[in-house]
């Protein structure tokens, strides 16, 4: 094991290691910063049981934190903070998880990065640049080199939020917001399920739950204050969100299986509400202006 600290006046590192071959680099600059690593392997008890796990942390500024857990074989994790009072916490591995990979980056000020991965091959990625902003992934997948999952997180302004969580195999999220206060929820149970969320703007909120197997969602958000709720619970359903303007609302719920569901707004003030129950419904609703309403039910 080996391990590399540097720092300055008043900032803490705790390292503790047990197993082979683990990794630890940490790097703070300013004062009043506060890193933990603790390495171990899949049985805490066995000090030989954790080999190539490699944890990095880098922080500029003051009374920035962070935490890197990791536990298993082969898991990375890398956190980089310049700014001030900014938090990242990387939880990876129980048991004899392997190759988790996560990367938190944050530039500003009081910026909150929360990672937790559980058993094989999952990836996160959390980029914010701005102040007060959150990210939350959670992703488990299985033991014995399971497929694992996959979350991208990128935050530009400030106050904005994110969550996602995914439980299963190949599933993929990837939410990219740019503006202020803007909030988005990603749910994801099942194998091979697919969400893509672009927020542009200020207070827009987007909310994502799929449950089952090849469920596509992409939801884009271009505005202010703009809602958009997609819930599909079955196989191979997809929904499209599109929004233009401001103080949309968009709410879709498909359960079955084979759903498609695209739904375009332009304009302000739009409602459109889609439910579709069954095998195999399409829906189309287009909504350009201000103040339409539209609702779509189609069951077997």
């Amino acid at each position: 094991m080996c391990g590399t600290l540097l720092f300055a006046q008043s900032n803490v590192s705790d390292v503790d290691q047990s197993g082979t071959s683990n990794d630890a680099d940490v790097f703070q600059q300013g004062a009043g910063n506060d890193s933990d690593v603790d390495q171990y392997g899949a049985v805490p008890t066995n000090p030989n049981s954790g080999e190539l796990n490699d944890a990095d942390v880098y922080q500029l500024g003051d009374l920035n934190e962070a935490t890197v857990k990791q536990a298993g074989d082969r898991n990375l994790g890398d956190i980089y903070q310049e700014g001030n009072r900014n938090r990242a916490s990387i939880d990876q591995g129980v048991n004899f998880a392997e190759d988790n990979i996560a990367y938190a980056n944050q530039l500003g000020n009081r910026n909150r990065s929360n990672q937790i991965q559980r058993f094989d091959n999952n990836f996160a990625d959390t980029d914010q640049d701005g102040n007060r902003n959150r990210g939350r992934q959670y992703q488990s997948s299985g033991p014995n080199q399971s497929a694992g999952n996959d979350a991208y997180l990128t935050q530009l302004g400030n106050r904005n939020y994110s969550n996602q969580d995914q439980v299963g195999n190949d599933n993929f999220t990837d939410v990219n917001q740019t503006g202020n206060d803007n909030e988005s929820r990603v749910f994801q149970v099942g194998i091979n399920n697919s969400s893509n969320v672009d927020q542009l703007g200020n207070l827009n909120e987007s909310y994502v739950s799929q449950t089952g197997d090849d469920n596509v969602d992409d939801t884009d958000q271009t505005g202010d204050s703009n809602y958009a709720s997609t819930i599909q619970d079955g196989n191979l359903n997809d929904s499209t969100t599109l929004q233009l303007g401001n103080s949309n609302s968009s709410m879709v719920d498909q359960n079955g299986f084979s759903h498609l569901s695209n739904v375009f707004q332009d304009g302000d003030l739009n409602m459109s509400t889609v439910n579709q129950t069954g095998n195999t419904h399409v829906s189309d609703v287009d909504q350009i202006g201000n103040s339409n309403s539209s609702i779509v039910t189609q069951n077997d």
